[in-house]
């Protein structure tokens, strides 16, 4: 009784710990924000061309302060004909990678080629342009940045183009590797029973 009632709490103890994802490989990533603004609710972005198959795992949303933010952001991928080919929502509590909130989304590859647009609505979050430090995967081709006018608070196919680095708004990452908490801490667990079971057999 006493070696079954240890494994239950194994278990459970492996349960509670919840997934939890590591994101790696940005398209596009910095050290520092630029300009941080808000003025309207946009669909915004930038617009990019990738020189190898890249496959898209998860879309974030940027977050200013990293301290979660303060509503949900939908998050898209458009082709050049203005098709949006994968999308998702970003939730305030979502995992924190470098500067952004990510969501898992259907793998979606991208191909040489074509020229897309990702962007973001941007509710009442600041976004940022012109951030220090940017750089991109060595497969990413940055173009410049894009918005759809008017700000309607619909993810939309952009129409504008300011010129700047940005605007960020959103990014994505072509790995989405699933750590499972429950199996990190259940490894231990599950030596700390066998081998309570081996003294008590």
């Amino acid at each position: 009784m006493k070696r079954s009632n240890a494994f239950l709490f194994a278990v459970g103890l492996a349960l509670l710990a919840g997934p939890v994802c590591a994101y790696a490989d940005l398209a596009v990533d910095f050290t520092n924000p630029g300009q941080e603004w808000n003025n309207g609710n946009w669909s915004l972005g930038w617009k990019f061309s990738v020189n190898a198959p890249l496959t898209v795992e998860a879309l974030g949303f940027y977050d200013d302060q990293k301290n979660g933010l303060t509503e949900a952001h939908d998050v898209g991928i458009f082709d050049s004909t203005g098709a949006l080919i994968v999308s998702g929502r970003v939730q305030p509590n979502d995992p924190l990678e470098s500067w952004w909130r990510w969501t898992g989304v259907t793998p979606t590859t991208l191909v040489v080629g074509e020229e897309y647009q990702i962007a973001a609505v941007t509710g009442t979050e600041n976004y940022t342009w012109a951030p220090a430090g940017f750089v991109t995967d060595s497969q990413v081709n940055f173009l410049f940045d894009s918005y759809w006018t008017p700000a309607n608070g619909v993810l939309t196919y952009p129409n504008g183009s300011d010129g700047v680095t940005g605007y960020f708004g959103p990014n994505f990452s072509t790995q989405l590797v699933p750590l499972p908490g429950s199996l990190l801490l259940a490894i231990p667990a599950f030596a700390s029973v066998f081998g309570l079971r081996r003294r008590l057999s």
